[in-house]
């Protein structure tokens, strides 16, 4: 009994964890709303405990039964990693978010603060060299 409350109590600290540490690497790309709790957390909190301890125990008890770390590692992963997904995408369909203004979000989040100008630079550039291999060598004429 004192191995599946360790192996249960390993599963909810490493699966808080990468939530964590999920939300931090979307963050960047999503943006602040990303951290919003919604409001039926608590009932969201309590099923994705009881899917990580009950993967959690799965893993356990096959590790045992099968003697072997291979089949322990199948039956931990085969809930969340196939069928919990099939279950969503069947029941609320593919969930796309908008990554409208992630160019600026990630220019925000840079470290060391770069002009705008360079940006528009390349651009200008650019739309010169595309003229130029089109036959023009400037905006306004072709010559």
């Amino acid at each position: 009994m004192a191995e599946l409350a360790v192996t249960a109590a390993a599963a909810v600290l490493l699966a808080t964890v990468v939530v964590a540490a999920d939300v931090q690497a979307l963050r960047p790309a999503y943006g602040a709303g990303l951290g919003v709790l919604p409001t039926k957390w608590p009932r969201f909190a309590a099923t994705w405990t009881g899917l990580c301890v009950g993967c959690a125990s799965a893993g356990l008890l096959a590790a045992g039964d099968f003697r072997a770390t291979a089949a322990g590692v199948a039956a931990v992963l085969a809930v969340p990693v196939l069928i919990a997904p099939l279950v969503e995408f069947a029941l609320l369909g593919p969930a796309v978010r908008s990554v409208a203004g992630l160019p600026g979000r990630f220019h925000d989040m840079a470290w060391v603060r770069l002009p705008r100008e360079p940006e528009r630079w390349v651009g200008s550039g650019c739309r010169w060299l595309r003229n130029r291999s089109e036959g023009q060598w400037c905006c306004r004429c072709r010559h």
